[in-house]
Protein backbone atom coordinates (compact mmCIF):
# COMPACT_ATOMS: atom_id res chain seq x y z
CA UNK A 1 0.00 0.00 0.00
CA UNK A 2 1.29 3.48 -0.89
CA UNK A 3 1.79 6.15 1.77
CA UNK A 4 -0.01 9.46 1.38
CA UNK A 5 1.72 12.75 1.94
CA UNK A 6 0.85 14.65 5.10
CA UNK A 7 -1.23 17.83 4.96
CA UNK A 8 1.89 19.95 5.53
CA UNK A 9 3.83 18.15 2.79
CA UNK A 10 0.94 18.73 0.37
CA UNK A 11 0.77 22.40 1.34
CA UNK A 12 4.49 22.83 0.73
CA UNK A 13 4.25 21.04 -2.60
CA UNK A 14 1.24 23.12 -3.64
CA UNK A 15 3.05 26.38 -2.92
CA UNK A 16 6.20 25.15 -4.67
CA UNK A 17 4.39 24.29 -7.92
CA UNK A 18 3.91 27.90 -8.96
CA UNK A 19 7.67 28.38 -9.23
CA UNK A 20 8.48 25.00 -10.77
CA UNK A 21 9.80 24.83 -14.34
CA UNK A 22 8.65 22.74 -16.04
CA UNK A 23 5.31 22.49 -14.29
CA UNK A 24 4.46 19.11 -12.77
CA UNK A 25 2.46 16.67 -14.85
CA UNK A 26 -0.80 15.29 -13.49
CA UNK A 27 0.79 11.84 -13.33
CA UNK A 28 3.62 13.14 -11.13
CA UNK A 29 1.22 14.74 -8.68
CA UNK A 30 -1.25 11.85 -8.73
CA UNK A 31 1.56 9.48 -7.79
CA UNK A 32 2.45 11.74 -4.87
CA UNK A 33 -1.04 12.63 -3.66
CA UNK A 34 -3.27 9.61 -4.22
CA UNK A 35 -3.20 5.96 -3.22
CA UNK A 36 -4.90 2.70 -4.10
CA UNK A 37 -8.05 2.81 -6.27
CA UNK A 38 -8.16 6.60 -6.41
CA UNK A 39 -4.64 6.66 -7.80
CA UNK A 40 -5.35 3.95 -10.37
CA UNK A 41 -8.61 5.59 -11.46
CA UNK A 42 -7.03 9.03 -11.82
CA UNK A 43 -4.04 7.74 -13.80
CA UNK A 44 -6.33 5.73 -16.06
CA UNK A 45 -8.52 8.78 -16.69
CA UNK A 46 -5.50 10.95 -17.57
CA UNK A 47 -4.35 8.30 -20.04
CA UNK A 48 -7.83 8.20 -21.58
CA UNK A 49 -7.73 11.98 -22.09
CA UNK A 50 -4.38 11.64 -23.84
CA UNK A 51 -5.62 8.79 -26.02
CA UNK A 52 -8.49 11.04 -27.13
CA UNK A 53 -6.21 13.99 -27.96
CA UNK A 54 -7.34 15.92 -24.89
CA UNK A 55 -4.05 15.90 -23.02
CA UNK A 56 -4.32 17.92 -19.81
CA UNK A 57 -1.94 20.84 -19.28
CA UNK A 58 -1.03 22.63 -16.07
CA UNK A 59 -3.62 25.27 -15.14
CA UNK A 60 -2.73 26.16 -11.57
CA UNK A 61 -1.41 24.36 -8.50
CA UNK A 62 -2.86 20.83 -8.35
CA UNK A 63 -5.14 21.47 -11.32
CA UNK A 64 -4.86 20.63 -15.02
CA UNK A 65 -7.13 21.57 -17.90
CA UNK A 66 -8.02 19.66 -21.05
CA UNK A 67 -8.90 21.68 -24.11
CA UNK A 68 -10.13 20.72 -27.54
CA UNK A 69 -7.79 22.25 -30.12
CA UNK A 70 -6.16 24.44 -27.45
CA UNK A 71 -9.05 26.87 -26.91
CA UNK A 72 -12.26 24.98 -26.08
CA UNK A 73 -12.38 23.91 -22.43
CA UNK A 74 -13.33 20.29 -21.98
CA UNK A 75 -12.63 19.45 -18.36
CA UNK A 76 -10.43 20.04 -15.32
CA UNK A 77 -8.70 17.47 -13.16
CA UNK A 78 -7.94 18.72 -9.65
CA UNK A 79 -6.25 17.18 -6.63
CA UNK A 80 -6.54 17.98 -2.93
CA UNK A 81 -9.79 19.89 -2.68
CA UNK A 82 -12.26 21.81 -4.80
CA UNK A 83 -9.71 23.88 -6.67
CA UNK A 84 -6.55 22.12 -5.55
CA UNK A 85 -6.01 24.56 -2.67
CA UNK A 86 -5.90 24.19 1.09
CA UNK A 87 -8.25 26.92 2.27
CA UNK A 88 -9.81 25.37 5.35
CA UNK A 89 -7.80 23.28 7.80
CA UNK A 90 -11.00 21.83 9.27
CA UNK A 91 -11.72 20.20 5.92
CA UNK A 92 -8.44 18.28 5.75
CA UNK A 93 -10.21 14.96 6.22
CA UNK A 94 -12.07 15.67 2.96
CA UNK A 95 -9.17 16.96 0.86
CA UNK A 96 -6.21 14.78 1.73
CA UNK A 97 -5.86 12.19 -0.98
CA UNK A 98 -8.87 13.36 -2.98
CA UNK A 99 -9.30 14.22 -6.65
CA UNK A 100 -12.09 15.41 -8.88
CA UNK A 101 -13.16 15.79 -12.49
CA UNK A 102 -14.90 19.09 -13.26
CA UNK A 103 -16.75 19.48 -16.54
CA UNK A 104 -19.54 21.40 -18.21
CA UNK A 105 -23.05 19.98 -17.96
CA UNK A 106 -25.34 21.08 -20.79
CA UNK A 107 -29.03 20.60 -19.98
CA UNK A 108 -29.81 20.47 -23.69
CA UNK A 109 -27.31 17.72 -24.49
CA UNK A 110 -28.12 14.09 -25.17
CA UNK A 111 -26.72 12.97 -21.81
CA UNK A 112 -29.23 15.16 -19.93
CA UNK A 113 -32.11 12.98 -21.13
CA UNK A 114 -33.69 10.60 -18.66
CA UNK A 115 -32.32 7.02 -18.85
CA UNK A 116 -29.20 8.00 -20.78
CA UNK A 117 -27.32 6.87 -17.65
CA UNK A 118 -28.19 4.39 -14.92
CA UNK A 119 -30.23 5.67 -11.98
CA UNK A 120 -27.10 5.49 -9.83
CA UNK A 121 -25.15 7.78 -12.18
CA UNK A 122 -28.12 10.13 -12.53
CA UNK A 123 -28.12 10.53 -8.74
CA UNK A 124 -24.36 11.15 -8.69
CA UNK A 125 -24.78 13.84 -11.37
CA UNK A 126 -27.64 15.49 -9.45
CA UNK A 127 -25.49 15.56 -6.32
CA UNK A 128 -22.41 16.83 -8.20
CA UNK A 129 -23.86 19.88 -9.97
CA UNK A 130 -22.29 23.20 -8.95
CA UNK A 131 -24.96 24.94 -6.88
CA UNK A 132 -25.01 28.64 -6.03
CA UNK A 133 -22.93 29.10 -2.88
CA UNK A 134 -24.48 32.49 -2.14
CA UNK A 135 -28.10 31.34 -2.28
CA UNK A 136 -27.21 28.22 -0.29
CA UNK A 137 -25.57 30.56 2.26
CA UNK A 138 -22.13 28.99 1.88
CA UNK A 139 -20.64 32.22 0.49
CA UNK A 140 -21.15 35.81 1.72
CA UNK A 141 -21.40 37.38 -1.75
CA UNK A 142 -22.59 36.58 -5.24
CA UNK A 143 -20.08 35.84 -7.98
CA UNK A 144 -19.19 38.84 -10.12
CA UNK A 145 -21.69 39.46 -12.92
CA UNK A 146 -24.11 36.91 -11.44
CA UNK A 147 -27.36 37.12 -13.44
CA UNK A 148 -29.39 35.78 -10.52
CA UNK A 149 -31.30 32.61 -9.65
CA UNK A 150 -30.89 29.71 -12.05
CA UNK A 151 -33.23 26.86 -10.97
CA UNK A 152 -32.55 23.49 -12.54
CA UNK A 153 -34.49 20.32 -13.12
CA UNK A 154 -32.25 17.37 -14.00
CA UNK A 155 -33.53 13.87 -14.66
CA UNK A 156 -37.03 14.89 -13.52
CA UNK A 157 -35.84 16.21 -10.19
CA UNK A 158 -35.59 19.79 -8.97
CA UNK A 159 -32.03 20.11 -7.69
CA UNK A 160 -32.13 23.71 -6.52
CA UNK A 161 -30.34 26.79 -7.80
CA UNK A 162 -27.26 26.19 -9.93
CA UNK A 163 -24.44 28.71 -10.33
CA UNK A 164 -25.29 30.44 -13.64
CA UNK A 165 -21.67 31.45 -14.25
CA UNK A 166 -20.33 27.92 -13.82
CA UNK A 167 -22.79 25.29 -15.03
CA UNK A 168 -20.42 22.50 -14.09
CA UNK A 169 -20.41 19.16 -12.36
CA UNK A 170 -17.63 17.93 -10.09
CA UNK A 171 -17.19 14.22 -9.65
CA UNK A 172 -15.26 13.78 -6.40
CA UNK A 173 -13.25 10.56 -6.05
CA UNK A 174 -15.32 8.98 -8.85
CA UNK A 175 -15.67 5.21 -9.09
CA UNK A 176 -15.29 3.34 -12.38
CA UNK A 177 -18.94 3.75 -13.40
CA UNK A 178 -18.90 7.49 -12.71
CA UNK A 179 -15.65 7.89 -14.66
CA UNK A 180 -17.27 6.15 -17.64
CA UNK A 181 -20.15 8.62 -17.38
CA UNK A 182 -17.68 11.52 -17.31
CA UNK A 183 -16.06 10.17 -20.48
CA UNK A 184 -19.43 10.03 -22.25
CA UNK A 185 -20.22 13.61 -21.22
CA UNK A 186 -16.80 14.77 -22.41
CA UNK A 187 -17.18 13.09 -25.80
CA UNK A 188 -20.67 14.56 -26.32
CA UNK A 189 -19.39 18.01 -25.33
CA UNK A 190 -16.42 17.65 -27.67
CA UNK A 191 -18.62 16.54 -30.57
CA UNK A 192 -20.95 19.48 -29.94
CA UNK A 193 -17.96 21.84 -30.10
CA UNK A 194 -16.83 20.22 -33.36
CA UNK A 195 -20.30 20.70 -34.80
CA UNK A 196 -20.51 24.31 -33.63
CA UNK A 197 -17.19 25.37 -35.16
CA UNK A 198 -17.77 23.78 -38.57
Amino acid sequence: MSTQLTAQQLRDLTQHQNSMKPKPTPEEMINLCLVDDRKENALSFIQWLKDNKLSPTWNTANQWRSNYKSKHKICFVALCGRYGRFSDISAEKDIIGSWRIRLKFDRNAQYAEKDFFSEKVEKVIQDSINRCGYLEKRLPNRCMACPGPNPWNVYNENIGVVCPNHEMISFVNPDAETIEAAKKIILVNRDNIIEAVK
